[in-house]
């Protein structure tokens, strides 16, 4: 008899321990990881998360309980963002994604004028695309792929030439179209040189100046700045020759034009 009631407690007892004792069952989760193309888009701020949770950078990776979700992308600048993903994490596995930003970008073509400055003086201009100096020559040259947003055109001064440079420009780039920039070139001056004839009149010290100047030999050149409003040419009646003794001036054209970037040949004739 009391072996009889020593089993009815002993089931009693685990009678209760099952009934306050629950079996636990640990949650399931799985990784999720996305890689961020191109890798430009990561530095200029590409970011993505999962739902409504932190932003991760590319490559980063983050565990969630299985189910379905939302990837969401950070704007990034120069670069159009990829539309939000949905991914079903359904084991507990790691599952890796692949997100394509789209680089935003334009085209610019330069056009530098005069015809007459390109043509003598070859100008160069530049550009810095993405951190990298572009320079041309010339211009009418359209240079593809520039990420969209501000960007500036600088115009290089002409070695020897009588041109003042235009300012530098700012242009911005549209995804997918195409911008234009024209630089105009301003002819500041231009060059007189007298030749004086005959060689007796040379051998006798005959010179040439523009008033007010040092004088100069016969042959030698010197720089006419233009005037106020005027870029292409200038007219002046200024002239002098030094006149040895026994000699006078039979001829000498004045007013004189003087071109832009270009050298006006001028004959004094002297006689005795």
């Amino acid at each position: 008899m009391k072996r009889i009631l020593f089993i009815f407690c002993l089931c009693m007892a685990v009678l209760s321990l099952s009934f306050f004792v629950q079996p636990s069952y640990a949650q399931q989760t799985g990784t999720v990881r996305v890689d961020i193309t191109p890798a430009g888009a990561s530095s200029n701020g590409a970011l993505w998360r999962v739902g409504n949770g932190s932003w991760l950078m590319s490559g980063a990776h983050t565990t969630v309980p299985l189910g379905r979700y939302q990837l969401e992308f950070k704007e990034a600048y120069g670069f159009a963002k990829p539309a939000n993903q949905e991914v079903f994490v359904q084991s507990p596995t790691n599952y890796t994604l692949t997100a394509t930003y789209r680089r935003l970008e334009g085209a610019v073509t330069v056009i530098i004028q005069p015809a007459q400055v390109v043509e003598t003086r070859q100008p160069k201009w530049s550009g810095t695309w993405d951190g990298i100096k572009h320079v041309a020559v010339l211009g009418g040259e359209r240079i593809d792929h520039i990420r969209a947003g501000s960007q500036s055109v600088k115009f290089e001064d002409v070695a020897g030439g009588c041109w003042f440079r235009p300012q530098d420009q700012a242009v911005t780039i549209v995804d997918g179209q195409a911008a234009t920039v024209t630089g105009t070139y301003r002819g500041v001056c231009g060059w007189v040189s007298v030749k004086i004839e005959p060689q007796e009149a040379i051998q006798a010290g005959a010179t040439w100046r523009v008033f007010g100047r040092p004088w100069r030999n016969s042959g030698d050149k010197e720089t006419i700045a233009f005037n106020a409003g005027e870029q292409w040419n200038t007219s002046f009646s200024g002239i002098e020759i030094a006149i040895p003794a026994g000699w006078r001036v039979v001829s000498l054209p004045q007013p004189v034009t003087v071109n832009v970037d270009q050298t006006t040949k001028v004959t004094a004739t002297l006689k005795k």
